[in-house]
């Protein structure tokens, strides 16, 4: 099995009768980089759970349709949807400018938020906006699928 992605190297943690938990390429791509790796020197990686870009885009198809699904004065386009979740559910940061406290809304790219966390997201965010709306979360997302 061949699976390409950009950067970095996927690995999957087994467990290895004798040696313990283990990081083995997840894909023949990967082996091949693993393989170009030079012995006895040090690499870092850095630990993340990869994101699945059906389900990113599936939670814009249910931004889409809660703006189709409400008045342009509450949410003109599906970032303004995704910023009032946001602030809603408290994906924010304090930041202090000139001696006050303002917030900034985070961030959910690939880079900056792993699956097991975006899962929580668009969990509490599907709950959030069928609420909204007046739907059953399940209806939201049945609805949304028009959408993507």
């Amino acid at each position: 099995m061949s699976y390409h992605h950009k950067r970095g190297i996927l690995l999957v943690k087994k467990y290895l009768p004798g040696y313990g938990v283990i990081l083995i390429p997840a894909y023949d791509s990967d082996k091949e980089k693993m393989q170009k790796m030079k012995p006895d020197k040090p690499y870092l990686f850095t630990l993340s759970d990869k994101r699945n870009p059906r389900h990113h885009r599936k939670m814009f198809a249910i931004f889409r349709a809660v703006v189709n699904s409400t008045s342009e004065d509450i949410f003109p386009d599906e970032e303004a949807v995704l910023a009032w979740v946001k602030w809603e559910l408290g994906y924010v940061k304090p930041l202090k400018v000139r001696d006050k406290k303002i917030y900034q809304v985070e961030s959910i790219s690939f880079s900056t938020m792993g699956q097991t966390r975006f899962d929580g997201f668009y969990k509490k965010a599907v709950d959030l906006l069928a609420f909204l709306i007046g739907v059953d979360p399940q209806e939201l997302e049945e609805g949304s699928l028009q959408y993507m």
